[in-house]
């Protein structure tokens, strides 16, 4: 897999990058002209290619999606020594163990966010989810990390045959991991998101498992994924 930035608008940038089980994508955040957020930062290659976009001495805001995604926190503090780790209370504790790393509290971000960038921390979640909000002229970008995956083919073999078991696709889907082990509270969650989609009319998804989605019917996709899979509309 060659890895490059690519960029999604004149604000946001993705860089795919491997782990011990799959791919994932890094996310690339223009705050302002020496202000930049790492959603989920990847591998080492992730950063190192970030130079060529982020001006020297600029500050990172290095967002932890979750507590599982802490790959690349220690080696993107190493490459940007004016950054900082900041992660949903759930996920810190967590994060610290697995990267010796102590995380700051959502709120040191969102002070810093303009008005068309904004944070979805999501409620009745175990491991720490958050999403961005991203506003540009046309679009309302979502990005989210395990809770919502789209994938339109899934692998051959043991793989695949483990994904499809998992339910972690094709097409947007929920895992049935995240939908028993995720969230403490499937119906609350569940009114949440459906109002969250309503509310906010995403009109494009970007996942960090999976394709990037943008269709007419994203919003009908999403609504039928909260209620199918937590307020069990239908299975």
């Amino acid at each position: 897999m060659e890895q490059a930035w690519k960029k999604i608008n004149e604000i946001l940038w993705e860089c795919s990058y491997k782990f011990s089980s799959g791919i994932s994508r890094s996310l690339l955040v223009k705050i302002n002209e020496n202000k930049f957020l790492v959603y989920s930062p990847g591998d080492k290659r992730t950063a190192d290619l970030a130079k060529d976009i982020v001006p020297e001495g600029s500050e990172l805001f290095l967002l932890a999606p979750n507590s599982y995604h802490n790959l690349g926190l220690a080696v993107w503090k190493a490459s940007f020594p004016n950054s900082k780790p900041v992660a949903a209370v759930a996920a810190m504790g967590r994060l610290e163990k697995k990267t010796g790393i102590r995380s700051e509290n959502l709120d040191v971000l969102e002070s810093q966010l303009p008005k068309h960038i904004s944070l979805i921390e999501l409620p009745y979640n175990k491991i720490g989810e958050v999403w961005l909000d991203i506003q540009v002229p046309g679009e309302r970008i979502w990005t989210v990390c395990d809770a919502i995956f789209n994938f339109s083919t899934l692998p051959g073999g043991f793989m695949g045959f483990l994904m499809k078991l998992n339910r972690m696709g094709p097409g947007i889907e929920m895992s049935r991991m995240y939908q028993y082990l995720g969230t403490s509270n499937k119906n609350g969650y569940g009114q949440w998101l459906l109002n969250e989609i309503r509310e906010k009319k995403p009109t494009r998804l970007i996942p960090l498992h999976g394709e990037i989605y943008q269709s007419d019917d994203l919003i009908e996709k999403l609504e039928t994924l909260a209620k199918s899979r937590l307020l069990n509309f239908a299975d």
